[in-house]
């Protein structure tokens, strides 16, 4: 069978086009169903929106459920109504009871063998989790994500009453009728912008100091995300539209992505950095089942790919405490197990209109089981580095006491000085290409040796970065795993801290430069009166920065960098001469900064 519906040239005329279009329908054994016209206005009348197939069809043209100026077209094959759901099924907890779940847990046999493998341990409790979970797995509809929250029952009042102006308009075309299609038309649009404005309003007042939610509002806005079902990719120029396919090709590119930009890094000219020697040594300490309860209480409460959630196991927990506690203190004495080092990708648009893979960002969602053993030990490295004093005083990511508010407030109060002096500002804000998923293991692995990580602990972190994989879901369907032998876990808890320790020794690299780190955000910044001397050293520090980061496999991504200059007098000043590997780094906005 096929059926095309297609918006082309207005077929009540006869001309080049019309006869073209007619040609390619009796080539293909299709018939053109549609018989009156789908765009009326006051003046024109025309048959723009076509149906054509090879099977018994009906096309109706409606003039109520009008999106634009064109009419719905509502298509009938072989006795079958094929209209737009504004639902989809996705599968859900439904009638979810925590006592039902521990009833149902209560009935297997929890006395595990001591001396099987951890594996085994944690596939069992994983499985029986699963099992119990599933009496509340249910089929649910739910509205698209593009189904406005705010359209409300006067807007749907406003909306019938167009309608009906614009069928009277229709059937008697005069003046008179059109002028009150026209007013109704126009007071629904401007309500509509009304009442969504005051919904963005409301929304952003109520994420008053949530500088996360402000953002997430702003970034649903700038790129007009909604639904996130995937219906069609272009790869290599060829268009895919079958979901499983689409989940395999996302996985495979996701996967080459980094080991493409791994290799287009090349070769350092600089040496080896003096590391951190620290003096103490790090192992891990066993925990407790009230420790982990409490680990489990102050995660996010987000469900992995099992339906599995913090919220989950802490009702649970009155029946597989003892096991979860052997299980992570085993962990902490040998390694990650297996089955949870597999990451679930969820491609989620950065751009309004996605069509390339690049324009999809890569989440990851791990076990929630693995992230319960990956605080514990986050937890325990984060108290052992801040206790020797082990960090970069100029990093402020992922410390306590330390936000990206405070770390604006300190680079501002710094420039305000620098200012107050008389001094210019060149600043330079550098954008690392996948930074996480781009580490050296390697590396990695050495750099906490340096920091006292005692042999079993190196163990450990080897055996947690070895032979990760991920998998890629897409509408539904979940792609085959595909290992990945780059960087730490995107998503993990443990991702972020290992970062900082990675890039730790960055600012030694520095001579004339100020440096202030926020995780993966770095700046770099030069003060001084003499503009050229300025630019000289900032190209400078450039350049070893750019070393540091090719023998760390990290990838400065240029064309997001930006060179920011600071200045008290309004003259305007060209700086376009600051550089990357040949690259010129754009200048973003240009600021004043008065000292006090």
């Amino acid at each position: 069978m096929l059926c095309v519906a297609i918006s082309t040239s207005d077929l009540l005329k006869y001309g080049t086009y019309q006869t073209k279009i007619k040609n390619v329908m009796e080539r293909h054994g299709l018939k053109q169903f549609v018989t009156q016209a789908t765009r009326i206005t006051e003046r024109t009348k025309t048959k723009i929106d076509l149906v054509m197939s090879n099977r018994k069809a009906e096309a109706k043209v409606l003039t109520s459920d009008k999106i634009s100026d064109h009419s719905t077209v509502e298509i009938v094959i072989d006795g079958l109504v094929h209209v737009h759901e504004p639902h989809r099924t996705v599968k859900k907890l439904v009638d979810y009871n925590a006592d039902v779940l521990r009833q149902k847990l209560s009935e297997f046999d929890w006395e595990i063998d001591h001396n099987s493998t951890l594996n085994t341990q944690t596939n069992i409790l994983s499985e029986r989790i699963r099992t119990a979970l599933q009496m509340f797995v249910k089929d649910v509809k739910v509205k698209n994500r593009n189904c406005n929250k705010w359209f409300d029952k006067e807007l749907n009042m406003l909306r019938l009453i167009k309608e009906h102006h614009y069928a009277l308009a229709v059937m008697d075309t005069t003046y008179q009728n059109w002028k009150k299609y026209r007013l109704a038309r126009n007071k629904y649009q401007s309500v509509i912008r009304e009442k969504k404005r005051h919904y963005i309003e409301n929304k952003l007042h109520n994420a008053k100091g949530d500088s996360k939610e402000t953002w997430k509002i702003l970034k649903s806005l700038l790129n007009g995300k909604g639904n996130r079902e995937i219906s069609e990719i272009t790869i290599n120029g060829r268009n895919i539209n079958d979901s499983e396919e689409i989940a395999e090709k996302m996985n495979e590119y996701y996967v080459s992505s980094i080991v493409n930009i791994n290799k287009s890094i090349g070769i350092s000219g600089t040496t080896e950095t003096p590391l951190v020697s620290a003096t103490a040594t790090f192992e891990f300490s066993p925990v407790d089942i009230q420790y982990l309860k409490v680990c489990l209480m102050e995660m996010k409460n987000k469900k992995d790919t099992d339906y599995i959630s913090p919220g989950i196991l802490i009702d649970a927990w009155p029946i597989i405490a003892t096991t979860v506690c052997r299980i992570v203190n085993q962990s902490l004495e040998d390694c990650m197990p297996d089955d949870l080092k597999t990451a679930t990708v969820a491609p989620v648009p950065k751009v309004n209109r996605p069509k390339n893979p690049e324009d999809y960002r890569p989440i990851n969602m791990l076990p929630t089981l693995e992230k319960l053993i990956e605080t514990v030990v986050k937890n325990q490295i984060i108290a052992y580095i801040e206790e020797n004093d082990l960090l970069s005083i100029f990093q402020s990511g992922y410390r306590e006491c330390h936000s990206c508010e405070t770390a604006l407030n300190l680079v501002l109060t710094k420039w305000s000085d620098i200012r107050g002096d008389g001094d210019d500002i060149l600043a330079v804000f550098l954008d690392l290409k996948r930074a996480f998923e781009t580490i050296d293991r390697k590396r990695l692995l050495a750099k906490l040796s340096s920091f006292g990580f005692s042999r079993s602990v190196i163990k450990w972190f080897e055996g947690y970065l070895k032979e990760r994989s991920q998998q890629t879901r897409v509408n539904g369907y979940t792609s085959s795993k595909m290992q990945n032998d780059l960087g730490v876990p995107q998503g993990s808890v443990l991702g972020a801290i290992l970062f900082i320790l990675y890039i730790n020794d960055m600012p030694s690299q520095l001579r004339s430069a100020f440096i202030n780190l926020f995780a993966d955000d770095t700046l770099i910044y030069i003060h001084g009166k003499n503009l050229d001397v300025m630019r000289d050293q900032m190209n400078s520090e450039l350049q070893r920065i750019n070393q540091w980061l090719r023998l760390n496999k990290l990838k400065l991504n240029v064309s997001k960098t930006k060179m920011m200059l600071i200045r008290g007098s309004s003259t305007r000043t060209a700086m376009n001469s600051i550089m990357v590997d040949d690259e010129v780094i754009r200048s973003g906005p240009r600021i004043q900064i008065s000292g006090e």
